[in-house]
């Protein structure tokens, strides 16, 4: 049994009708041209962690979306580009001089940047709890030794930007 998945399944452009038997023609070509797109169900085990992982994802797109809008402020007010590493920096807080001349700024620094932390110190926290648990393979060693790939780890904060972190 394969189980296709509908939101990646294109809809044949010569098909003239919906009748469930042209769709199942659709999907049994696709699947005999090996292209069909199939979904996967996690085993009920795995289900948690996914949740929490994909809670991670969320949390991660959140803080992508408070940097860049206080990278933007940076760059309309003050005419500076500040380095995505520096903004998430925990140990040192790099923005809020640059923002310190103007209350206004100065407010938006800090709920921005308050935020930034909290939802990277959240981040930290899935992510040990996640290894804690999980069995990684060896090609997963590999692949964190590659340039522009790492763990964002306590070392991280010290860190300049311009490498692979």
């Amino acid at each position: 049994m394969h189980l296709a998945n509908p939101s990646t399944v294109e809809q044949y452009s010569g098909l003239k009708h919906g009748y469930d038997e042209h769709d199942a023609f659709w999907l049994a070509e696709m699947l005999r041209l090996k292209i069909l797109p199939e979904g996967f169900i996690y085993p009920k085990e795995q289900r948690p962690l996914r949740d929490v992982l994909r809670k991670r994802g969320h949390l991660v797109r959140l803080r992508t979306s408070l940097i860049v809008s206080l990278q933007n402020i940076l760059a309309r007010n003050m005419g500076t580009k500040m380095k995505t590493n520096h903004i998430k920096a925990l140990k040192e807080d790099r923005v809020t001089p640059l923002l310190a001349c103007d209350d206004d700024l100065s407010i938006a620094d800090r709920v921005s940047k308050d935020a930034i932390d909290s939802l990277t110190r959240q981040i930290r926290a899935i992510e040990v709890a996640v290894e804690k648990k999980m069995n990684l393979p060896r090609p997963y060693d590999l692949l964190l030794s590659m340039p522009g790939v790492g763990r964002e780890g306590p070392g991280v904060d010290d860190h300049d930007g311009d490498g692979p972190y």
